[in-house]
């Protein structure tokens, strides 16, 4: 397996510090590999998925677009999974959801990555934070409904998946972790 490495808060200096750390990789045609860019939902399934991960609980697109512009032009995956399930964070107003994942899948299809952007887990949505599957799908986000269309209404995610705070609970977890293995690889 190839090192794996996991950058907890989006920054450039970050980004270039975790790249140097990485070593050197040519430009041009996807070096493989799954690399997974999230919020917490992206956090909760990670350490179920052999993927290289970026994820960091209340983020959104707009905290991760200049680690993806860099990884398209650099280390561009063979497959990239974006995890992104609703937050307030500031340059993440839900009115940006739309046009940064749409600019994410840009680049990164540009770089000849397969893009997946994962439909979330249906849950109750809390103060100010609505569900953001019709926002994407409002806008022209392709979603990704995994291979038996269980994360949302009708599906398996029902209470008995989630936590208080609506979170996946671990069999939830383990199933999203699951319908993300059989989507990506």
């Amino acid at each position: 397996a190839g090192m794996r490495c996991r950058i907890l808060l989006p920054s450039l200096l970050l980004v270039i510090a975790v790249a140097a750390a990485c070593g050197p990789v040519k430009k041009g045609a996807p070096q493989g590999g799954v690399v997974l860019w999230g919020d917490s939902f992206g956090e909760q399934v990670a350490p179920l998925l052999p993927y290289e991960e970026h994820y960091f609980g209340g983020t959104a697109p707009c905290h991760w677009l200049p680690e993806i512009r860099w990884h398209a032009a650099v280390r561009p995956p063979a497959v990239a999974v974006l995890l992104f399930t609703g937050s307030t964070m500031p340059c993440g107003g839900l009115d940006r959801y739309v046009p940064d994942t749409l600019e994410a899948i840009r680049v990164l299809e540009a770089a000849g990555t397969r893009v997946f952007v994962l439909a979330a887990p249906c849950v109750k949505a809390g103060p100010g934070v609505p569900e953001v599957n019709p926002i994407y799908t409002s806008g022209g986000v392709p979603l990704a409904w995994g291979p038996h269309d269980s994360v949302c209404p009708g599906g398996v995610y029902t209470e008995a998946y989630r936590l208080s705070d609506q979170h996946l609970n671990a069999t939830g977890v383990a199933r999203f972790a699951y319908e993300i293995r059989a989507l990506a690889g």
